[in-house]
């Protein structure tokens, strides 16, 4: 099964402007065996008999990568990952990865305790050779990128302790 999801899922064909794709992971025929696929990551860690965390996926009800997301948490399970899949209304969109976001941290994780985190300040990273943040300038307290990654916001210190 693995191998037909791959065709039918992973292939180059699924973006449809290849040009774009191929600027955001690069050649889209070598990036199948390539850290820009994280199937292939999953599969190497098993084959080198690393111990892997559970995974959480969630994709939106109404977003048309819905299948693609069913099939890759299929082949995560025939590779034996623990993984817990989820969908809810939505689609591919920043409401739904924000809501989901917050329900991983509130509900999924194996947090002892949720309340000495804070997942919601902003930790300004100018100056600190972030492209991203130094191209912004001078903006008004709040303002942040569109993008926002995981990095953007204060680790807890069980994180920071591991790193």
């Amino acid at each position: 099964m693995l191998e037909d999801n791959r065709r039918k899922v992973y292939e180059p064909g699924i973006m449809t402007d290849r040009a774009y794709s191929e600027h955001c992971f690069g050649d889209l025929d070598q990036a199948m065996e390539s850290d820009e696929n994280p199937l292939w990551l999953v599969k190497q860690a098993v084959e080198r008999g690393e111990r892997l965390p559970a995974l959480y996926v969630s994709c939106g009800e109404q977003d048309s990568l819905l299948p693609n997301s069913r099939a890759f948490v299929e082949d995560l399970r025939q590779l034996g990952v623990e993984v817990t899949f989820e969908t809810a209304p939505g689609g591919h969109e920043w409401d739904f990865w924000d809501s989901q976001i917050r329900h991983v941290i509130e509900d999924w994780l194996p947090l002892e305790s949720r309340e000495e985190y804070d997942f919601h300040t902003l930790v300004s990273r100018k100056n600190t050779g972030s492209f991203k943040w130094d191209q912004m300038g001078d903006q008004p307290e709040g303002v942040a990128p569109l993008s926002v990654a995981d990095m953007e916001l204060k680790n807890p210190p069980q994180i920071a302790e591991v790193i």
